[in-house]
């Protein structure tokens, strides 16, 4: 479905700590490190914890996706997770997504992950049906040009400690894609137990 003004482009996500986000934002800087590296770095005001993402869906659906998060959610406590270290999707010669792993709280994510796609699917929405990696996404790598030098650096960040986020609720995003990065705008909140 092409994103236009029938529908919205959205995602379920959960927020980060203030204290995250700062510690990521000076991580992305150090990746980057001058132009030799192209690292196309997720805006710092726009860096979560996606836990679906949905695509673009009509918007007469977001009550019912609305309704679905909050009975996914239902009796589901809040906790905690860290973001610890860095990573990568793709293969170490050609990196493509550079990561933040989530160490503490990892259970409780692919838990609530899960029965929110379980949520999704039985309303009809399209889930990626694939293993569930909790991790927070710094950025994207647009070339492969100095690539040693970015596998170098994301080494020396692999035992950095970014901090902890107390959990207490899963918000449903807006993604609206513009010329000068993408703007995300809450939909919903539903709040853990």
């Amino acid at each position: 479905m092409k994103n236009d003004k029938n529908t919205d482009r959205c995602f379920i996500a959960l927020r980060i700590s203030d204290e995250i986000r700062k510690n990521l934002t000076l991580c992305q800087t150090r990746l980057k490190d001058g132009d030799n590296v192209s690292f196309k770095c997720v805006n710092s005001k726009n860096i979560h914890l996606t836990l679906l993402f949905l695509g673009d869906v009509l918007k007469t659906s977001i009550p019912d996706i609305e309704d679905t998060i909050d009975e996914a959610a239902k009796n589901f406590g809040c906790f905690e997770f860290s973001a610890d270290g860095i990573d990568f999707f793709g293969r170490k010669a050609r990196p493509r997504i550079i990561w933040a792993g989530i160490r503490n709280g990892r259970d409780e994510l692919i838990q609530l992950q899960n029965r929110l796609a379980i949520a999704m699917r039985g309303i009809g929405m399209m889930v990626e049906d694939r293993t569930y990696t909790p991790h927070i996404t710094l950025g994207r790598i647009r070339s492969m040009r100095k690539a040693e030098e970015l596998i170098k650096r994301m080494s020396a960040e692999n035992e950095s400690r970014f901090g902890t986020v107390q959990c207490k609720e899963v918000l449903l995003f807006r993604s609206i894609l513009r010329p000068n990065g993408a703007e995300h705008i809450v939909l919903h909140r539903t709040e853990l137990s």
